[in-house]
């Protein structure tokens, strides 16, 4: 695949543009284990317009931007770098409670050769960036009669210098109603005073003859602490529409998984 993205940042004083190539490989345990690994290489190049920029030392406390700034000008306002990031994400499971629990497991690493984009010449390095996650989908007996329960709680850690970020969430799925929620916690973990964020959703999937499988699901993201007196949250309202392809001889699956019900499994109860 290829990734080509650009923005436009401070009425145009500042333009990042990426072009990535990514490719990935796949290994398959035939019913035990789902190995798949990729990377993503390509170029980063960071342009500036000087005339756009305004610094402290043009600035006049009653008359405004009058004066002539002493920043020095870079010799070259465009600065391009090599990039390289790469991770790996597996798939298993065992049993549990009369069933199969599906486990994910993943790690990703951002700007592994940390790619430098200076004007100057000086020492800008993008730090590396680690993500690591797991989930675990966990079948149970259903509250109402004859419906199968599943809950997903995943963790998920990120680094970069010197930010963390670790998010604890569940989700929990009834056909046809599903429902979690998340914290998000930052440096010093299962703090109460560092948590930021906190996410409830709930939503229902139906099914329509026209158009297949719908998800109708709704959100709400408030701050516990730090900014909660001045921001009042968010809401999140999504649809999802799910389209399958008939497929009764599965010409499409790995022949050499030995297991079609395993390799078709979503780790995310809602799908």
């Amino acid at each position: 695949g290829a990734i080509v993205n650009r923005t436009v940042e401070g009425e145009g004083g500042l333009t990042n543009t990426r072009i990535m190539g990514l490719f990935s490989r796949r290994w398959v345990i035939p019913r035990t284990m789902d190995i798949q690994a990729g990377m993503q290489v390509g170029a980063i190049n960071q342009r500036i317009n000087w005339n756009e920029l305004v610094f402290s030392d043009q600035l006049d406390p009653v008359l405004g931007n009058i004066q002539a700034s002493q920043a020095a000008k870079p010799t070259d306002p465009s600065a391009t770098a090599f990039d390289v990031s790469a991770g790996v994400i597996t798939k298993f499971e065992f049993p549990f409670n009369e069933g199969q629990a599906l486990n994910q497991a993943g790690l990703a690493v951002y700007h592994i050769n940390q790619p430098s984009t200076s004007f100057t010449g000086a020492e800008a390095r993008y730090p590396s960036r680690w993500v690591a996650h797991y989930g675990i989908l966990l079948p149970f007996e259903g509250i109402q009669a004859r419906k199968k329960l599943s809950i997903y709680p995943n963790v998920r850690f990120e680094s970069q210098d010197n930010f963390t970020q670790l998010d604890l969430s569940a989700i929990a799925f009834e056909d046809p109603l599903f429902f979690g929620a998340s914290l998000r916690n930052s440096k010093q973990y299962f703090n109460p005073d560092n948590t930021a964020q906190t996410i409830v959703t709930a939503g229902i999937r139906t099914r329509s003859k026209s158009l297949g499988e719908i998800m109708i699901g709704y959100s709400y993201d408030f701050s516990v602490t730090g900014m909660q007196q001045t921001n009042r949250g968010s809401h999140e309202i999504s649809l999802m529409l799910f389209f399958k392809k008939d497929d009764p001889e599965g010409a499409n699956r790995n022949p050499d998984f030995g297991c079609n019900k395993f390799y078709d499994k979503g780790l995310s109860p809602i799908f």
